[in-house]
């Protein structure tokens, strides 16, 4: 379990550095109840991440706690479901390259 950001970010950077690229578009949200010093929020996005050996289509829903501090507000805790879709699913609907999906882009 993560305690801090750069624990969170070491558990994920890996995957990051193995990425030849990844293209994202939010598919429903941001939705967001909000509170004097609480809020909830919601969002889902659909994504293809490519690797070295392929692609994949995702769609993930991510949950987010945010408390008000006085440095502004802060995630205090965070869900995320993600389904794997079925091959080209998201074909079209992603801002894609014009090099195309599999190959490295300068963003990468």
């Amino acid at each position: 379990m993560a305690t801090t950001a750069a624990g969170y970010g070491s558990i994920w950077e890996p995957g990051f550095r193995r990425m030849v690229c990844a293209h994202h578009a939010v598919d429903d949200g941001p939705h967001v109840i909000a509170g004097h010093d609480l809020a909830a929020s919601t969002l889902t996005f659909v994504a293809r991440i490519t690797m070295p050996d392929g692609a994949t289509d995702i769609r993930t829903t991510t949950s987010l706690v945010w408390r008000a501090t006085p440095d502004g507000w802060r995630i205090v805790r965070e869900h995320n479901s993600t389904k794997v879709l079925s091959a080209g699913a998201l074909d079209g609907m992603l801002p894609i390259d014009q090099r195309g999906p599999h190959r490295r882009s300068a963003q990468a």
